[in-house]
């Protein structure tokens, strides 16, 4: 993690909560100016007849992937419930290295690919290589992405999904985030992932300034949030190295010569 100061930083953080605090904190206490105001709601979703069919099979899969925090915290409430005593044998992934450190919070050491931190980089493992005949669970939110399910699949593996939390846009105010992008002075948004871009591009669209607004600089966790932000009109972009908290502030402060 860097020690430069971020006094010049003035960051609109749009994670959802409570990460969108955590991050704020850090980015306060390396002296730079941070609003938390989350673009994306996370919620859990009741467990469904499909779920606990999927639950009760799972020493039947070869391997686990988890997609995020959310689907950590969620999704490992349900398994300890069913499975007091975990089945062994099965081998952990995690997308990105907070779903992974959430992961080793309930005692589980995940695989993850070191220098990538999405979809893509966990497809180049040696491990998805060949993967015929196996059985792999995906857990994951409702509309996430389905790349990992269907490249497994195409390789030849038996592709089941947990979707253990819903994603929505918090219901604000018209005008309500142009006004705090202005009245905070905010010159760089911290967007972590394309929902939350596409919630952004939502929230801005129609407003007399829109245009403008969307001059501000972007910082996203991987070149496919980038191509994304791009499509919505943003074009100051900056891609971190994953969305985690230590890559932000690295990437801020890589950022802060810029201002003033």
């Amino acid at each position: 993690m860097t020690e430069l100061s971020l006094q010049p930083m003035r960051v609109l953080v749009t994670r959802p909560q409570p990460q969108a605090d955590n991050l704020a904190n850090a980015i306060r206490a390396q002296g730079g100016f941070a609003l938390a105001l989350p673009l994306l709601d996370i919620r859990p979703l009741p467990e469904s007849q499909p779920l606990s069919d999927c639950l009760q099979q799972l020493d039947q899969y070869h391997k686990i992937i988890t997609i995020s925090v959310p689907a950590v915290e969620y999704g490992m409430n349900m398994i300890e419930n069913w499975w007091p005593q975990r089945p062994v044998g099965i081998d952990w992934y995690a997308i990105g290295e907070a779903t992974a450190n959430s992961l080793q919070q309930h005692g589980i050491t995940a695989n993850a690919r070191s220098g990538g931190f999405d979809s893509e980089a966990l497809l180049k493992l040696a491990d998805f290589q060949q993967v015929e005949e196996q059985r792999i669970l995906i857990i994951k939110g409702r509309n996430g992405r389905d790349k990992l399910q269907t490249t497994l699949t195409e390789r030849g593996a038996t592709v089941d999904t947990l979707i253990v939390y819903e994603r929505t846009c918090p219901d604000y105010p018209a005008g309500y985030l142009p006004q705090q992008l202005s009245a905070h002075r905010i010159h760089v948004i911290v967007a972590t992932s394309s929902q939350i871009v596409n919630n952004l591009q939502s929230l801005l669209n129609h407003h007399p300034d829109a245009d403008n607004l969307k001059q501000l600089t972007l910082i996203v966790p991987s070149q496919r949030v980038a191509e994304d932000a791009r499509a919505c009109g943003f074009s100051h972009i900056a891609i971190s190295e994953g969305a985690g908290t230590p890559a932000v502030l690295d990437t801020l402060a890589r950022l802060s010569d810029t201002v003033s």
